[in-house]
Protein backbone atom coordinates (compact mmCIF):
# COMPACT_ATOMS: atom_id res chain seq x y z
CA UNK A 1 0.00 0.00 0.00
CA UNK A 2 1.13 4.04 -0.68
CA UNK A 3 2.06 5.61 1.32
CA UNK A 4 -0.26 9.18 1.38
CA UNK A 5 1.88 12.37 0.10
CA UNK A 6 2.75 14.72 2.65
CA UNK A 7 0.01 17.27 1.60
CA UNK A 8 -2.81 15.11 2.52
CA UNK A 9 -1.35 13.61 6.28
CA UNK A 10 -2.74 14.30 9.16
CA UNK A 11 -1.20 17.47 11.24
CA UNK A 12 -0.71 17.06 14.42
CA UNK A 13 0.29 18.90 17.34
CA UNK A 14 1.77 17.89 20.59
CA UNK A 15 0.50 19.23 24.11
CA UNK A 16 3.11 18.92 27.03
CA UNK A 17 0.93 18.34 29.95
CA UNK A 18 2.06 18.23 33.63
CA UNK A 19 0.81 16.06 35.61
CA UNK A 20 0.02 15.74 39.27
CA UNK A 21 -1.24 12.40 40.93
CA UNK A 22 -0.93 10.97 44.77
CA UNK A 23 2.74 10.59 46.32
CA UNK A 24 3.07 6.99 46.52
CA UNK A 25 1.17 5.98 43.37
CA UNK A 26 3.48 5.35 39.76
CA UNK A 27 1.95 6.39 36.04
CA UNK A 28 2.31 4.64 33.37
CA UNK A 29 1.84 5.32 29.78
CA UNK A 30 -1.23 3.23 29.74
CA UNK A 31 -3.32 4.18 33.21
CA UNK A 32 -3.12 8.23 31.48
CA UNK A 33 -3.79 7.24 27.81
CA UNK A 34 -6.78 5.17 29.28
CA UNK A 35 -8.02 8.41 31.71
CA UNK A 36 -7.71 10.64 28.49
CA UNK A 37 -10.06 8.20 25.97
CA UNK A 38 -12.56 7.57 28.89
CA UNK A 39 -12.72 11.38 29.24
CA UNK A 40 -12.64 12.10 25.75
CA UNK A 41 -15.45 10.02 25.09
CA UNK A 42 -17.84 11.26 28.60
CA UNK A 43 -17.46 14.49 27.19
CA UNK A 44 -16.90 14.93 22.80
CA UNK A 45 -18.90 11.29 22.23
CA UNK A 46 -17.39 8.82 20.06
CA UNK A 47 -17.10 10.47 16.63
CA UNK A 48 -16.02 13.82 18.58
CA UNK A 49 -13.04 12.50 20.38
CA UNK A 50 -11.95 10.15 17.22
CA UNK A 51 -11.59 13.69 15.01
CA UNK A 52 -9.70 14.91 18.34
CA UNK A 53 -7.55 11.71 18.50
CA UNK A 54 -5.72 12.00 21.84
CA UNK A 55 -2.77 9.69 22.23
CA UNK A 56 0.04 9.60 24.89
CA UNK A 57 3.04 9.88 23.25
CA UNK A 58 5.52 9.74 26.26
CA UNK A 59 5.23 10.07 29.93
CA UNK A 60 7.98 10.90 32.68
CA UNK A 61 7.06 10.84 36.54
CA UNK A 62 8.65 10.53 39.63
CA UNK A 63 6.75 8.92 42.46
CA UNK A 64 8.07 10.48 45.32
CA UNK A 65 6.86 14.06 44.24
CA UNK A 66 3.98 12.99 42.54
CA UNK A 67 4.39 15.15 39.73
CA UNK A 68 5.57 14.65 36.33
CA UNK A 69 5.09 15.97 32.56
CA UNK A 70 3.37 13.88 29.41
CA UNK A 71 3.59 14.75 25.60
CA UNK A 72 -0.22 13.84 24.34
CA UNK A 73 -0.82 14.35 20.50
CA UNK A 74 -4.24 16.19 19.10
CA UNK A 75 -4.73 16.72 15.50
CA UNK A 76 -3.98 20.21 14.44
CA UNK A 77 -7.83 21.51 14.22
CA UNK A 78 -9.01 20.22 17.36
CA UNK A 79 -6.28 21.17 20.05
CA UNK A 80 -8.48 23.84 21.91
CA UNK A 81 -10.63 20.52 22.18
CA UNK A 82 -8.09 18.26 23.44
CA UNK A 83 -6.94 20.71 26.02
CA UNK A 84 -10.91 20.60 27.04
CA UNK A 85 -10.35 16.67 27.35
CA UNK A 86 -7.11 17.12 29.61
CA UNK A 87 -8.67 19.64 32.08
CA UNK A 88 -11.97 16.73 32.18
CA UNK A 89 -9.13 14.15 33.43
CA UNK A 90 -9.45 14.71 37.46
CA UNK A 91 -8.37 10.55 38.10
CA UNK A 92 -5.92 7.84 36.82
CA UNK A 93 -6.55 4.77 38.01
CA UNK A 94 -9.05 5.37 40.85
CA UNK A 95 -6.75 8.04 42.37
CA UNK A 96 -7.20 11.89 42.22
CA UNK A 97 -5.19 13.21 39.41
CA UNK A 98 -5.01 16.71 37.80
CA UNK A 99 -3.04 17.63 34.33
CA UNK A 100 -2.03 20.60 33.30
CA UNK A 101 -1.31 21.64 29.84
CA UNK A 102 1.90 23.51 29.91
CA UNK A 103 1.97 24.87 26.36
CA UNK A 104 1.30 23.26 22.75
CA UNK A 105 3.96 22.31 19.62
CA UNK A 106 4.46 21.32 16.64
CA UNK A 107 6.82 18.60 17.38
CA UNK A 108 7.59 15.94 19.92
CA UNK A 109 11.31 17.39 20.28
CA UNK A 110 10.38 20.91 20.59
CA UNK A 111 7.68 20.17 23.00
CA UNK A 112 10.43 18.28 25.22
CA UNK A 113 12.35 20.71 24.97
CA UNK A 114 10.30 23.23 26.02
CA UNK A 115 7.79 21.84 28.92
CA UNK A 116 9.55 18.58 30.16
CA UNK A 117 10.82 19.87 33.44
CA UNK A 118 8.21 18.05 35.22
Amino acid sequence: MKSLPKSRRPRWRYLGVGVEIALETSLDRRALQSAVWEAATALLGDPGSAAVDPTVVAVEFSPPHGRGMATVRVRREAVERGRAVLACVSAIDGEPAALRVRGVSGTIQACAERYGDG
